[in-house]
């Protein structure tokens, strides 16, 4: 049983399930064949009845024929069947008349006792007698069941009315059922075998379903747990289910993981220990000072490499001596302190002591002292660690000398310093730093830097870019800045930083100092906008000495402009007389004039011609102004040129313009367009002349002089500029001074250059004026082809002035028309008197909304050119004699203009024509001309 228990369930179970298999399909197998072989039987006897009835009709039938062959071949043929032994026909006498064996035939009965089973030998002579008397069939079944014997009538003398009657004859069929019955049980096995094969596979199922539910799951149980038990601390069953073998693997692979955690824990203590034992021991020998364990009876019990070393012994000949025999001169001194640790369980710290080195040179050691307890609380012993501090001592007295002179020279700069440590913290600053930002007195004593920080930053002009810059260079410690700090009480600081830097390298902080630049940056941007103001000037600007008589006086400054004006660079000139610049035509009487201003210490203006580098004239507008020192006396002259030579050309340009226009007009003919034209110019002259006069007289009245005065002024002091400027009153007073002059300066610079561009608007508009009347003075009675638009707007250009002058809107409405053949100076002028007088008509209206519309149209063959008002109106009873010699509704008119140009429109062709709502309601002039007159080209004109 013992053994049963050990064999492995993996075996046990198939083998258990194939045995309950084999069993269960022989129990079938023996029950299918009892009940098999019974049914076998039953239907075989029937099967045979049956048969041996049907054979029984077909011999009988043979007989009848007289047929004995065919009789004997039914009989033999019954042996094809494997299930017949053996067939006889008997006659009334017993005698074999038919058989399956053809020797039987003619013998008696006893033949057929050798195809009888044993049981029936002997007995067929009965048997026969009780078939022929009770004249039905007889089947007998051998006592091993395994032949048949059919005994059946048969009617071997046939007589066709009394068959029946008849049959004294006997058919005897000996079958044997072993062949069906072997053929039935091989059915029968292969069922069984099926139903084994079936139990089978259901008990190899059953095995599987075991297996897997269970053996296997063992199995691995098992397996996994011989894994873990074998070192490999990684194995887990990593099963699940429900049913108590997943819970008891998920139990073992939780108790396995905690055991790895158990033996993970303990092992990484282990490890720790083992590395803090190391690290001890490293940190006990290489420590940086001397360290010592002691017990309570003042014997060394451990001791590190360093201590050893400071006393010229090793740590074994230390270890368990007494501290009287390492320390003979100092153990006493050790041992009180010892005791007075033991006594009150206290640290003692910060022991200065000197002891003797092995050489016996005195050194100063500092020594802290700590009692170790046991458990119980008391002490064991003492841990004392010792540092030679001699090196210190020195450096430290060193270093108290240096910060006293530090101190001392830091106190006394005149630039505020503050020195912060390598993490930004305040370690110094003096009272000019304190003084020059307005710090108070608490602050600056107050251990919180911060408080002194935000104190500052709140009073800068940009705080975000003041604490961006601190954090910048404290973490950027290599660098050095420096840069100017502005606050908003306008004060101006000149920032500078740097590292303070060990000369090993080694960074301890970094040094601030601020110095009071404000009244430097204030002369600094004053002489800026003096400088630029000079510099930028449109006006040529030159200073030179006192010096007038030859080879006097000498330049000393030019601006930008006067290179641009003269060609002159400034180096070419410095140092020279401006007597370089004047030539032949340099009106003599002007210098004189000038020569004799200067010497009465007088300001000059005037003109004149000079003369530029490359040989070229220009004219001059000259203003000189002596500069003179504090003591009144002439130092310098600032003279302003300004190039006139564009206006004089202009002016010139525009007398020999009018001379011209005068001239052009009266040899033209055209008395109204030369008048309208000579009006326009008029008027633009007269905006020309005032322009020249407002800059003339701007120029006179320039503070240039004032600004000669300033540069001399600057130059008597410049050798203590800075001193003049912050302690002098007239210097205190010259930034405001400048900064009004700079002012003026640039003001009248800007108003002059808007007059000058005024003067040269008015000039280009004289030109367009002058050259449009040149283009249509041209003889009388001459045609050419004109663009009716265009002439349209050249004629209100020379009115243009007057139209803008009183106001009056203009309203432009043109189609596209093909050009006209036609005398242009006519049509002109007739445009022009028509023009004018819708401006008169306009002008002499109370209106505010004046408004001219000027319409061209091409309609019916004829070009309509339009000239419309809502001015003053014609009354109708004006309206019929508008056009006659001589009328005219105007106190200063002639009554000429609208007369000849009706005159003019009928000799081109066409007509003048008016309308008018009446008086207020404006008027309406219409020029009609033909587009084919008589001589023109029959072809239109395309535009």
């Amino acid at each position: 049983m013992k053994g049963l228990l050990s064999i492995p369930m993996r075996v046990a179970l198939p083998v258990l399930l194939l045995s309950f298999a084999a069993i269960a399909g022989f129990i079938s197998w023996r029950l299918d064949t009892l009940s098999l072989g019974e049914e076998i039987e039953s239907r075989f006897i029937d099967e045979a009845k049956l048969r041996i009835t049907d054979w029984r009709t077909i011999i009988e039938y043979r007989f009848r024929k007289g047929d004995p062959t065919g009789v004997n071949l039914q009989v033999s043929g019954m042996t094809t069947r494997n299930d017949v032994r053996a067939a006889f026909v008997l006659d009334s006498q017993d005698r074999i008349m038919a058989a399956t064996a053809a020797a039987a035939i003619g013998h008696g009965v006893g033949l057929i006792e050798a195809d009888l089973p044993e049981e029936l030998k002997g007995r067929n002579a009965a048997r026969l007698a009780e078939v022929r008397a009770s004249a039905n069939g007889s089947v007998v079944l051998s006592q091993d069941r395994r032949f048949v014997v059919a005994y059946y009538p048969l009617a071997v003398e046939v007589n066709d009315h009394a068959l029946r009657s008849m049959r004294s004859g006997i058919l005897v069929v000996v079958f044997d059922m072993r062949i069906a019955k072997e053929r039935a049980f091989d059915g029968a096995g292969r069922e069984i075998r099926d139903d084994t094969f079936i139990f089978g596979g259901l008990a190899a199922c059953a095995w599987l379903f075991v297996h897997f539910a269970l053996t296997r799951r063992v199995a691995g149980i098992v397996a996994t747990t011989q894994q873990f038990a074998s070192g490999q601390r990684s194995a887990r069953t990593g099963m699940d289910g429900g049913d108590e073998l997943g819970q008891v693997a998920r139990a073992f692979d939780l108790m396995a993981d905690q055991i790895v955690e158990d033996e993970l824990r303990r092992k990484q203590i282990e490890e720790k220990m083992l590395r803090q034992q190391t690290e001890l021991r490293v940190l006990f020998d290489f420590i940086p000072a001397m360290i010592c364990f002691k017990d309570t009876k003042n014997r060394i019990l451990r001791a590190n490499q360093l201590l050893a070393s400071a006393i010229g012994k090793t740590v074994a000949e230390i270890e368990g001596k007494p501290v009287l025999e390492i320390f003979p001169q100092e153990a006493a001194g050790f041992y009180a302190d010892d005791l007075e640790v033991i006594r009150s369980k206290v640290p003692k710290l910060g022991i200065i002591e000197k002891v003797h080195d092995p050489e016996g040179k005195e050194i100063w050691i500092q020594t802290d002292k700590v009692p170790v307890c046991g458990p119980d609380g008391e002490v064991i012993g003492i841990v004392a660690m010792a540092q030679d501090i001699t090196e210190r001592r020195r450096a430290e007295e060193e270093l108290r000398w240096k910060t006293a002179f530090l101190e001392a020279q830091v106190n006394s700069s005149i630039d505020g310093i503050l020195v912060v440590d390598e993490h930004g913290t305040k370690i110094l600053q003096n009272q000019r730093m304190i003084d020059l930002l307005g710090i108070p007195q608490h602050l600056a004593d107050d251990k919180d830097d911060d408080k002194q920080r935000q104190w500052v930053t709140d009073r800068t002009k940009d705080p975000a870019r003041f604490i961006e810059r601190v954090v910048y260079l404290n973490s950027h410690r290599n660098e050095i800045s420096r840069d100017e700090l502005e606050m908003k009480d306008g004060m101006v600081f000149d920032r500078y930083s740097a590292p303070v830097v060990g000369s090993d390298g080694k960074y301890y902080g970094r040094i601030w100092t601020f110095r009071d630049v404000t009244e430097r940056k204030r002369t600094e941007e004053l002489l800026r906008l003096l400088s630029s103001a000079v510099e930028q000037s449109k006006e040529s600007i030159t200073i030179t000495d006192a010096e007038l008589n030859l080879p006097g006086p000498k330049i000393l400054f030019v601006n930008p402009a006067f290179t641009q004006m003269t060609g002159y660079p400034a180096a070419e000139v410095i140092g020279k007389t401006p007597r370089i610049l004047q030539g032949p035509n340099t009106d003599r009487t002007v210098l004189s004039r000038l020569r004799k201003n200067l010497e009465l210490g007088e300001a000059f203006v005037g003109e004149a011609i000079n003369y530029r580098q490359d040989g070229s004239e220009f004219n001059l507008e000259w203003q000189v102004a002596p500069i003179r020192d504090g003591e009144g006396k002439i130092t310098h002259f600032v003279a302003i040129q300004h190039d006139i030579t564009e206006r004089k050309r202009t002016e010139r340009e525009l007398e020999a313009m009018h001379h011209q226009l005068v001239e052009t007009s009266r040899l033209a003919g055209r008395a109204e367009v030369a008048t309208n034209v000579l009006h326009n110019v008029g008027n633009v002259l007269n905006s020309v002349n005032i322009s020249t006069s407002l800059v003339t007289n701007r120029v006179k009245k320039s503070r240039t002089s004032s600004l000669a005065k300033v540069v001399g002024l600057l130059r008597e002091h410049e050798a203590n500029l800075g001193t003049f400027i912050t302690s002098d009153p007239r210097g205190q007073r010259l930034p405001a001074y400048l900064a009004q002059l700079s002012e003026h300066l640039l003001a009248d610079q800007k108003a002059t250059l808007q007059e000058l561009e005024s003067v040269r608007e008015n000039v280009e508009h004289i030109k367009g004026i002058v050259a449009m009347q040149q283009n249509y003075a041209t003889f009388g009675g001459v045609k050419e082809m004109i663009n009716v638009v265009q002439l349209v707007e050249d004629s209100m250009s020379l009115n243009e002035e007057a139209f803008s002058r009183h106001g009056v809107e203009v309203i432009r409405e043109f189609e596209n028309v093909p050009p006209l053949n036609v005398e242009k100076h006519k049509v002109l002028q007739i445009l022009v008197n028509l023009l004018r007088n819708a401006k008169h008509a306009c002008q002499d209206s109370d209106r505010q909304d004046k408004r001219m519309t000027v319409r061209v149209a091409n309609g019916d063959g004829r070009i309509q050119i339009s000239v419309m008002d809502n001015g003053v109106g014609i009354s109708p009873e004006n309206l019929t004699r508008i056009f006659s010699h001589g009328f005219t509704t105007r106190k200063d008119g002639h009554g000429f203009g609208l007369h000849s140009g009706a005159l003019a429109a009928k000799e081109m062709g066409g007509s003048l024509n008016v309308s008018s709502a009446g008086p207020g309601q404006g008027a309406a002039f219409t020029l009609e001309l033909p587009l084919y007159s008589s001589g023109n080209n029959p072809e239109p004109q395309k535009s």
